[in-house]
């Protein structure tokens, strides 16, 4: 017997596993349709920034929502802010690396890092990564040894307080277009 909650939610189908659709062809048809959601990124749960064995706090989401949104904002479409403690890991499709290490955009990204609780701001010169974090626990590529085990979790730190959302901090000229 199904648990109350789920016996109080109808039954969904799948269309799209049942059409045998994947990806590329939803967005085709979507691009044909002239939805204008077609070549939206993916946008995966933030919690899938922050490394295994590492707790998942509001805190962390907090801060990584906070430069994400201010790379958003700078016109960074696929972006992703990987949380290892004080660093905040940016990683940006390669051809977007020049832009992002551009002087006002440094400035904009460390202000708004450091503001929510950041001591450093990497930039990942291997670029965008999908699902870079499980480089930690697959194989290398040619390695014959398995990966190293976790490291196993600590009690966080309570906080004094909770950390706000914090506004992108832009600078005049990086602006949004048509803001």
């Amino acid at each position: 017997m199904l648990p109350l909650q789920e016996r109080a939610v109808p039954a969904r189908r799948r269309i799209r596993i049942e059409a045998e659709l994947d990806k590329d062809a939803i967005r085709e048809f979507s691009r044909r349709l002239g939805l204008p959601t077609w070549d939206k990124p993916a946008a995966p749960c933030l919690a899938s920034r922050i490394p295994y064995g590492s707790a998942v706090t509001d805190e962390k989401l907090r801060q990584i929502e906070a430069v994400e949104a201010t790379l958003s904002a700078l016109g960074f479409v696929v972006r992703r802010v990987r949380h290892h403690g004080d660093v905040a890991r940016i990683e940006v499709p390669r051809e977007r690396i020049a832009a992002l290490i551009e002087p006002a955009t440094v400035a904009a990204v460390v202000a708004t890092a450091k503001r929510c609780g950041f001591r450093h701001v990497a930039v990942d010169l291997e670029g965008y990564r999908s699902g870079s974090l499980n480089d930690a626990i697959l194989p290398a590529p040619g390695a014959t040894a398995p990966p190293a085990e976790p490291v196993p979790l600590a009690e966080p730190a309570p906080l004094a307080e909770p950390v706000p959302l914090a506004e992108p901090v832009l600078p005049g000229p990086l602006r949004p277009r048509g803001g």
